[in-house]
C-alpha cells in the first residue's frame, strides 16, 4: 500500500473506472456519427440489397468497419501512450512502461479491442442492414422517430457521465483545500521530527537539554510513532462493564510529558503526564472516542486493564486526527515513557530560520556524530499524507477535461445533423416572421433540455458517491449545493457554446437557396 493507505488495488480501480467511463462516452460518440450519418449510406445499402447481399453480410461489414476504426484507434492510442507515459509517472510516481514483449499486455489489448469493435458497431450495424432498398431507392427514406430517440439518449448518456465527473473533481479540489487548512485538533507549524533510534537512548535527556538551549527553541519532546500516523492498534484492553460481545481497537502510542505542549493539544478533563508524579508511569490519557466507547462517570480514576496491567486513567484529550489521511478518528490511549521513542519532536518559537537549524544539526552531531542528522517538517509530513489525493485529483481533472472534449464533438455533430433535418421547418418559421433570435431559441433550447436531463440524473449519483468517498476521511469539507449547481450550468454553458454556431448559422439562411427547388 501506499503511505497514505489508500492502496495500489484501490489506485488501479479508480483508473480503470474512470477510464472505463471515457471508453463508454467514444463508444457513444461512434455510435452516433454513424446512426447519424446514415441517410449518406442508405443508397449503398439499398443498391447492395438488390444485386443480393443478405442482412448478415451487411451487418458483417459494418461491424469489420467498427473494428477496423478501432484497430486504427488502437494504435494512435499505443503512440500517444508511449509519449505520454513519461508525463503519467511523473504525476502518479509511478515507474511503469509499455511491455510489447508480453503476451498478457496484448492479450489484454485483443479482448478489449474486440470489446468495443463490439459495443460501438452492434447498433449501427444492425440499423443500415435494416433498410428496405424499395423505400431507400425512391428517395422516401427516413431516419424515423426510434433513431432520433436513441441518439438523445446517448446524448444524455454522455453527458450525465460527464457532469458525474465535474462535481466529483469540483469536490475533490474543494476537499484538498479544506484539508490543508482544516483544524485537526493538534498543531503542525513550527515543528520538525527527527528520527531517533535505539542506540541512541543514553543520551536522550542529553540531547533534549541541550536542544532547549538554542534561543528559538520552545519545547522538545519523544514519540514512539510519527503524529498523525500513530500505526499500534491493540484491542487487549478491558474494563469494568465492557461490553464483551463487541470488540474494541484502540490506537496507543508512548511519549513524555511535553507531547500535548508541543501539539498543542487541548484537555477536556483532567492532566497531561508530569515528570513530577512517579505514579504516570502506571497512568493512561485517553481521547474523546475512547471516553465515549468507555462510558463512565466520572472517567478520571477509572481503572483499566490493558495486556493484563491495571493502568489508571489521568486525563481525556480532546479529539485529534492521529490516524493516517483517511479513516475515522478512532479510541486513542497515550502512555508515559521516558526512552524507547522513534521520533524527536522540536517546536520552535517561530519558524526554523537557517540559524536554528545550524545549531540543532551541531548539538546533534556533537552528540551523536556516528549518525547523520535528519529532519522533516511535520506540516511537510501532513500534506505528504493527501499526495495520492493530489495525484488523482490531476487524473480525474485530465479526464474530465477529455470527457468534455468528447461530449462537445458529439453533441456538435448531432446538432449538425438535425440542423440539416430541420432546416426547412425552420426557413417557414423566418417565413411566418420568426426572428433569428427566436430561432436560436427554438434550436438551443431542443439541446439544453438533453443537458438539463443529464443534470437531474447525475446530481443524485455524484452525490451518492461522494458520500461514500467522505466517509472515509476523518475531516472533510460541506457537500455544498452550488458545487452541484456550479458543474451542472458549466455543462449548460459548454453545450451552448458548442451548438451555437451551428445554430447560428442554420438561423441565418436565406430562405431562397432552401426553397428554391421547392
Amino acid at each position: 500500500p501506499d503511505p497514505n493507505g489508500f492502496g495500489l488495488i484501490n489506485l488501479v480501480i479508480f483508473l480503470i473506472s474512470i477510464a472505463g467511463f471515457v471508453l463508454i462516452l467514444a463508444c457513444i460518440n461512434f455510435i452516433n456519427l454513424i446512426t447519424a450519418r446514415a441517410a449518406n449510406r442508405a443508397m449503398e445499402v439499398g443498391i447492395r440489397k438488390v444485386v443480393g447481399s443478405s442482412k448478415m453480410q451487411l451487418v458483417t461489414q459494418y461491424f469489420l468497419e467498427s473494428l477496423l476504426s478501432t484497430i486504427l484507434a488502437l494504435f494512435i492510442a499505443i503512440l500517444l501512450v508511449d509519449l505520454l507515459l513519461p508525463t503519467f509517472n511523473a504525476t502518479l510516481g509511478t515507474e511503469l512502461v509499455m511491455s510489447f514483449s508480453e503476451f498478457h499486455f496484448w492479450s489484454r489489448i485483443v479482448i478489449v479491442v474486440l470489446c468495443v469493435g463490439f459495443v460501438s458497431g452492434i447498433y449501427p450495424a444492425l440499423i443500415l442492414s435494416s433498410f428496405q432498398p424499395t423505400k431507400v431507392l425512391k428517395g422516401i427514406f427516413r431516419t424515423g422517430s426510434k433513431g432520433a430517440g436513441f441518439r438523445k439518449t446517448m446524448i444524455i448518456i454522455q453527458y450525465t457521465i460527464t457532469i458525474f465527473l465535474v462535481v466529483i473533481t469540483f469536490f475533490m479540489i474543494k476537499q484538498l483545500n479544506y484539508i490543508s487548512n482544516a483544524d485537526t485538533g493538534m498543531s503542525r507549524e513550527n515543528i520538525i521530527s527527527i528520527p531517533f533510534k535505539k542506540g541512541m537512548e543514553a543520551n536522550y535527556s542529553n540531547l533534549k537539554n541541550e536542544l532547549k538551549k538554542i534561543p528559538n527553541v520552545k519545547y522538545v519532546t519523544g514519540i514512539i510513532d510519527r503524529p498523525f500516523q500513530l500505526g499500534s492498534v491493540t484491542s487487549g484492553i478491558s474494563w469494568n462493564g465492557k461490553d464483551t460481545t463487541q470488540s474494541y481497537r484502540f490506537t496507543h502510542t508512548s511519549t513524555d510529558e511535553l507531547f500535548t505542549d508541543v501539539m498543542e493539544i487541548k484537555l477536556v478533563e483532567g492532566r497531561y503526564f508530569s515528570s513530577e508524579y512517579s505514579s504516570d508511569t502506571s497512568c493512561i490519557v485517553i481521547n474523546e472516542t475512547a471516553a465515549k466507547i468507555i462510558d463512565k462517570s466520572p472517567i478520571l480514576g477509572e481503572v483499566i486493564t490493558i495486556w493484563g496491567f491495571k493502568v489508571k486513567v489521568i486525563g481525556v484529550m480532546k479529539d485529534f486526527q492521529h490516524v493516517q489521511s483517511r479513516g475515522k478518528i478512532e479510541p486513542l490511549f497515550i502512555y508515559y515513557a521516558d526512552r524507547g521513542f522513534s521520533y524527536l519532536l522540536v517546536k520552535a518559537q517561530n519558524s526554523f530560520d537557517l540559524r536554528t537549524m545550524e545549531k540543532i544539526k551541531k548539538v546533534y552531531s556533537e552528540i551523536y556524530p556516528e549518525y547523520p542528522f535528519e529532519s522533516t517538517s511535520l506540516d511537510d509530513d501532513y500534506h505528504n499524507m493527501y499526495a495520492m489525493d493530489n495525484q488523482l485529483k490531476s487524473i480525474l481533472s485530465q479526464f474530465t477535461i477529455l470527457a468534455i472534449l468528447i461530449s462537445c464533438i458529439g453533441l456538435l455533430s448531432l446538432a449538425a445533423y438535425i440542423a440539416e433535418q430541420q432546416r426547412k421547418s425552420l426557413v417557414l418559421h423566418k417565413i411566418h416572421g420568426a426572428s433569428i433570435v427566436k430561432i436560436l431559441v427554438i434550436q438551443l433550447s431542443s439541446f439544453t433540455k438533453w443537458v438539463l436531463i443529464s443534470g437531474i440524473i447525475a446530481i443524485p449519483l455524484s452525490y451518492i458517491a461522494l458520500r461514500g468517498m467522505y466517509s472515509n476521511y476523518a475531516y472533510h469539507t460541506e457537500l455544498s449545493w452550488w458545487v452541484f449547481v456550479g458543474a451542472h450550468g458549466c455543462a449548460l454553458v459548454i453545450a451552448v457554446i458548442t451548438v451555437l454556431y451551428q445554430a447560428l448559422k442554420t438561423a441565418r439562411v436565406n430562405p431562397v437557396e432552401i426553397l428554391r427547388y421547392e
